[in-house]
């Protein structure tokens, strides 16, 4: 299959495409041809060899790849691109939690971390200065897939959990994704919910013990999840990493076995493969491998691997992928470990093909 050049766009079916004060920060990614292997699919990003307990293949379960990272063969020259029918963009829509303008060396230039992927999206694209969201994360997602403002929806403030028993879209009010799903687009969203949702299969009963209360079902899928709401596949959790439960969802299904599932105690840590995991200040139930250190890396892989999986089933159509990270905002729990370094095996490769 040939390489396609995915382009970026500056607004599609009403998002708009820049970064969001205070709550969140959003950019529209351009995935070109210099990010892609031969058969057209995404080049993973190595950092060491070998699988330990938390390096869990996403081909290989339908639980989360706790690995930050994920090996690749060596990278092949691409083929002579050859010219076919247009069509519609592919869309990756990425949202940072709790990052603002201040922190983005695009806007206005006072960041203390080097950012050169934001740059050369920023030299490839449209910087927008005059956008606006809530000074919270919730209603702020409830904004960015509508449309409408967030007291248009189920609850003025937002709706962020489960204790609501519904999300926060009402009647006949479409998201984004549902929009351009009717278009035929390839419609995925991971990384954190936080849009409330129901638990299965009548609501909740208990939310401290949300994973193994006898009235929830887990067997039947998340209620008003993004399958619900027009994402054909998804990989989330629902409060991120600071609120419970701390267990991954697929397509609306609870991925951690009832005989993984603990108890995590409010304010504790526990030491991961890649850092120090930090449950924050609500405690609650999840899985035992709980590891907030490597939780944006899981979505960036997750991420690659419907990309790959798009570019092999689906090549002829357009996808909309929505990337909700969580690692900026509290618990803050960076990776012990920086990615690459200068030993891993691909970081000359890397560097060849220009990826960091």
């Amino acid at each position: 299959m040939p390489p396609r050049s995915l382009r970026t766009i500056a607004i599609a079916a009403g998002v708009i495409a820049g970064f969001l004060f205070t709550g969140t920060i959003l950019s529209l990614v351009d995935w070109d041809d210099s990010n892609k292997n031969e058969n057209g699919s995404v080049k993973y990003i190595e950092a060491g060899s070998g699988k330990g307990k938390n390096d869990i293949n996403a081909s290989e379960t339908t639980s989360p790849s706790l690995s930050p990272v994920k090996t690749a063969s060596d990278t092949p020259t691409f083929p002579s691109k050859t010219k076919g029918p247009k069509r519609k963009p592919n869309i990756l829509l990425i949202l940072a939690d709790d990052l603002g303008t201040g922190d983005i060396p695009a806007y206005f230039n006072t960041s203390m971390v080097h950012m050169p992927n934001i740059d050369r999206l920023v030299a490839k694209g449209v910087t927008f200065k005059d956008v606006h969201s809530t000074p919270l994360c919730a209603p702020s997602r409830y904004m960015l897939l509508s449309g409408l403002y967030a007291h248009r929806g189920r609850n003025q403030g937002g709706t962020w959990n489960l204790k609501e028993n519904a999300n926060q879209f009402r009647g006949e009010q479409k998201s984004i994704a549902q929009t351009l799903r009717d278009s035929e687009y390839n419609t995925f969203m991971t990384g954190k919910w936080h849009l409330g949702a129901k638990a299965p299969p009548n609501g909740l009963y208990n939310y401290s013990h949300t994973l193994t209360h006898p009235m929830h079902d887990w067997s039947k899928a998340l209620i008003d999840g993004p399958q619900d709401i027009g994402f054909e596949s998804s990989f989330i959790t629902i409060g991120g990493i600071q609120a419970p439960p701390y267990s991954f969802f697929r397509d609306g299904f609870l991925t951690t076995k009832s005989s993984d599932v603990v108890y995590w105690e409010n304010n504790s840590e526990h030491d991961m493969r890649w850092g120090r995991s930090i449950i924050g200040k609500e405690g609650g139930e999840g899985s035992n491998d709980w590891d907030s250190t490597a939780y944006n890396m899981i979505l960036v892989n997750e991420t690659i691997d419907f990309v790959d999986k798009h570019l092999e089933s689906k090549p002829d159509d357009s996808f909309f992928a929505y990337v909700a990270l969580g690692g900026v905002h509290i618990p803050h729990s960076p990776p012990g470990k920086f990615y690459p370094s200068s030993n891993d095996a691909c970081w000359s490769r890397c560097k060849t093909n220009n990826i960091f």
